[in-house]
């Protein structure tokens, strides 16, 4: 058995290029299990199928999901974790090597696109939990949860099913120092990947073999899903912000392209940065936006300290546009990062919520009007005296 687990070991390390710490892990189980004792909740179940909002199961496992093929994580109270992914029962998902901590890994040949197959997880689910013999069973990310795994749940379980979303929520967006060191080397690769995108603009290129080159720029610097988001006009005209599917322009020399990387970094972990670069001279306009959404950016950074209530917030945000000239803006201003792109809190009218200390927060106002858009994005960590840009990219128009 020594000799297996040495060999469990090397594979891991060999196979797993920036694991989370056994500490960390076990540092999130203890603060999960006191909420749950606290709270009679003896079960909770998420479930991913992608990266970009797949952090619930991503922090009990530190494993990724993927390709749209649902990974769930059942957490007992008593501290037994257990995994359900899609595939072979008699060889489930993770390795066994990459499963740390799971008690049980088990898995049943389910997919979404096959509709016979959507209570196959859901199966599983109900015998864990009459196993554990659950009286409480906590849904999180609820949300993200496939509707008829949540009704097989309901109907084959004699527990009381809650959604168990919030208490997590607020355990996640607190940062350990280890995970913050994680965020700034997420950060830090960001800042590369502006600086390399500005390396390789030139009047001829397509917007897609920009988001190709830097996709594999950060790949290399250890990132494992990336997002994009990128659009180009003749300098002195609106520029679009626009996904993959409609990256075909070619750049021609004066023009403004606005940018922006949505990217996790070694670990894991999502920051997000977003600049304007021109190929000649930036307009009066496209300057005055640009310095109009740091300056508010700038103004919501200092605003945010540690018992902020984020309606406040919100409130703030909406007077600074209208002191400005700008319209009442209600699409997502500010948001936590983590393992998800997008992680509680999110500054809108209806979150309740109040601002911590070691919270991520993505600050990105966007400001347009018919000849420019403004657009100044950066992660910033809440501290006691508030809140601290992560990023090193000057936050100005990047001229090439």
């Amino acid at each position: 058995m020594e000799r297996i687990q040495n060999m469990s070991n090397a594979i891991f390390k060999e196979r797993i290029r920036f694991p989370i710490s056994d500490a960390e892990l076990k540092r999130r189980y203890d603060a999960v299990s006191k909420v749950m004792h606290e709270q009679d909740v003896d079960l909770i179940v998420m479930s991913n199928d992608n990266q970009f909002l797949g952090g619930y199961v991503r922090y009990f496992l530190d494993i990724p999901t993927e390709q749209a093929y649902p990974v769930s994580a059942i957490y007992a109270a008593d501290g037994d974790l257990f995994s359900v992914t899609s595939g072979n029962p008699a060889n489930p998902l993770p390795p066994e090597w990459a499963g740390r901590f799971i008690k049980e890994r088990l898995a049943a040949p389910y997919f979404r696109s096959l509709d016979y197959t959507g209570t196959y997880d859901a199966k599983i689910m109900v015998k864990i939990a009459k196993d554990k013999n659950a009286k409480r069973i906590g849904l999180v990310g609820a949300d993200e949860l496939n509707c008829v795994m949540v009704d097989y749940i309901r109907e084959n379980s004699s527990a009381e099913v809650i959604n168990f979303t919030k208490p997590i929520d607020k355990i996640r967006s607190i940062k350990s120092q280890e995970e913050i060191e994680k965020v700034f080397l997420s950060a830090k690769m960001h800042d590369k990947g502006i600086e390399f995108a500005r390396s390789i603009l030139k009047p001829g290129i397509y917007e897609y073999e920009i988001r190709a080159e830097v996709k594999s720029f950060l790949v290399k610097l250890g990132s494992e899903e990336q997002l994009i988001m990128m659009g180009s006009a003749a300098g002195g005209a609106w520029t679009p912000f626009l996904h993959s599917f409609y990256q075909n322009r070619q750049l021609q020399a004066g023009d403004d392209l606005l940018f922006m990387i949505e990217a996790n970094g070694p670990g894991g972990y999502y920051t997000e940065i977003g600049r304007t670069f021109s190929l000649g001279e930036p307009s009066e306009k496209l300057l005055e936006t640009f310095a109009a959404s740091r300056e508010i950016q700038h103004t919501l950074a200092k605003r945010a300290l540690p018992g902020a209530k984020i309606q406040d917030l919100h409130r703030a945000y909406q007077d600074l546009l209208a002191e400005r000239g700008y319209p009442e803006e209600h699409k997502l201003l500010m948001h936590g990062q983590g393992y998800d792109l997008v992680e509680w809190p999110g500054l809108q009218s209806d979150d309740a919520g109040v601002i911590e200390e070691n919270m991520i927060l993505a600050i990105h106002p966007h400001l347009n009007n018919e000849y420019a858009s403004g657009y100044c994005c950066d992660d910033y960590l809440i501290t006691k005296d508030g809140a601290k840009r992560m990023h090193k990219t000057p936050q100005e128009i990047l001229k090439i």
